[in-house]
């Protein structure tokens, strides 16, 4: 946890359950939660939390919890979430540890605020604009929340809290935006990488199977989408020109490349219940047939 934010913050993390309960921590604009001790809220006792486990970021005029762990899950109301906005109702859970998110009224409150040391003293010249702005968006959500028929703030007031120039951003927040780089799936840039090379030798079928295996991974890798269509596409290519080469072969009477283009038709398309395949099967008897001499 940070020591700046201590001052600053009306917005607190309080811990309900697990190693760390009781212990309540300040809110920024971004707050990492995790095991390591340079988290924004460090929950360093609880072995079942990842080290950087999720982040509560404020944007829209709404708070949202985003999971950054690849491994654990990160659960609102005991339901497992991705990313999704939270409120004061919602109770958060990570490892063993369940929190929620709380409003300190003034410095006198009986909540322990997690810190080794922290500064008492505020600076001169009246209240913090981050704080004014805070307490001005949770009560208009509150009191949207619980007047749900009345009009939400006066246009007045939505003018007041846009035209504040503070650090909390109220554009749409992405992985860049949170310093957080995107994590590149090994498992499906590998079988994109086979899948790429199988597709410029013209082995369309080998490579559709490697982009299926990438998506099955990664279902966002957009290069494998889009060579998972082409592929599909040269295949389909590949079995017309192959169903037209084995008539021509059958009608002149060239009865071993007629076999032979029918039998790759049949390769390619490997479903049973196919009628292409069906008329494949058939037409590769029948050559195999004539080239014996069973007739």
């Amino acid at each position: 946890m940070t020591k700046n934010n201590e001052s600053n913050s009306l917005l607190y993390l309080q811990v309900v359950a697990g190693p760390h309960k009781g212990e309540v921590y300040p809110l920024s604009n971004k707050s990492i939660i995790g095991r390591e001790p340079s988290c924004t809220v460090p929950l360093t006792k609880d072995n079942r939390i990842s080290r950087q486990h999720a982040i509560i970021v404020f944007a829209n005029n709404n708070f949202y919890i985003k999971n950054l762990s690849k491994n654990n899950k990160v659960f609102k109301n005991k339901k497992s979430i991705k990313e999704s906005k939270v409120d004061f109702t919602d109770t958060i859970q990570i490892g063993a540890s369940a929190f929620r998110m709380i409003l300190k009224k003034d410095k006198s409150s009986d909540y322990s605020i997690a810190s080794s040391s922290s500064k008492k003293k505020s600076k001169k010249g009246g209240l913090n604009p981050v704080s004014i702005l805070i307490v001005l968006i949770l009560i208009g959500m509150g009191y949207m929340k619980l007047q749900p028929k009345e009009k939400g703030l006066s246009e007045k007031a939505q003018r007041e809290i846009t035209s504040q120039k503070t650090a909390i951003s109220t554009t749409p927040v992405t992985l860049k935006d949170l310093g957080v780089k995107p994590k590149v799936n090994v498992n499906a840039q590998s079988q994109y990488v086979k899948g790429f090379r199988d597709f410029k030798k013209g082995q369309y079928e080998r490579g559709a199977l490697h982009f299926q295996r990438c998506l099955a991974f990664d279902p966002s890798h957009k290069l494998c989408t889009r060579y998972l269509t082409l592929s599909q596409k040269k295949t389909q290519e590949l079995i017309q020109y192959n169903v037209t080469l084995g008539r021509k072969y059958k009608d002149q009477k060239q009865y071993k490349a007629c076999g032979a283009a029918f039998r790759n038709v049949a390769f390619m398309i490997k479903r049973k219940d196919d009628k292409i395949y069906q008329e494949a099967i058939e037409n590769e008897k029948y050559c195999q047939s004539m080239l014996e001499g069973n007739f």
